[in-house]
């Protein structure tokens, strides 16, 4: 009886830890998709401004 106890306890005790890793590494891949999200959005924000300077230019060889 008690050592099915301590089993059971530890069978708890190892979801438990299996939970929080899971967790984390659910966590480090939200933190991984901002980081990339943010990049992307900070990119295309770069493009955009060389795109309008690179027209700017342009009209002003023209007109």
């Amino acid at each position: 009886m008690l050592l099915s106890n301590d089993n059971a306890f530890n069978e708890q005790r190892l979801l438990q830890q299996l939970q929080t890793i899971d967790k984390h590494h659910l966590q480090k891949q939200r933190w991984l998709l901002a980081g990339i999200l943010i990049m992307c959005g900070l990119a295309f924000i770069y493009w955009l401004w060389q795109n309008l300077r690179y027209f700017l230019t342009i009209k002003k060889k023209f007109y």
